[in-house]
């Protein structure tokens, strides 16, 4: 079961959230809560925080009119996992 709720507070500026129940391992009930937002100017930025303690976000810079470069991040805390990178993508 998911909820999921989205919300435009300006023209480039948009949040979401979703919570999830489902039924897990060990015959317990897991839940699952997740809050993002998104940016949206001459950058794109967008980020996610998650309820298992991950917090995730990519940024999006258009070099030229076909090609852009990505700079993304995620950090979960609990289990010290850090996870960095960029990338390049061309459209045509």
């Amino acid at each position: 079961m998911i909820f999921i709720t989205k919300k435009k507070v300006k023209n480039n500026l948009r949040f979401l959230s979703a919570i999830q129940f489902h039924y897990g391992k060990e015959n317990l009930w897991d839940t699952n809560w997740k809050f993002g937002y998104s940016y949206k100017s001459a950058v794109q930025l967008r980020g996610l925080i998650e309820g298992n303690g991950s917090v995730a976000s990519i940024l999006e810079m258009p070099l030229t009119v076909f090609l852009r470069i990505l700079i993304s991040g995620k950090i979960n805390y609990p289990n010290n996992m850090y996870d960095f990178g960029f990338g390049l993508s061309y459209a045509f």
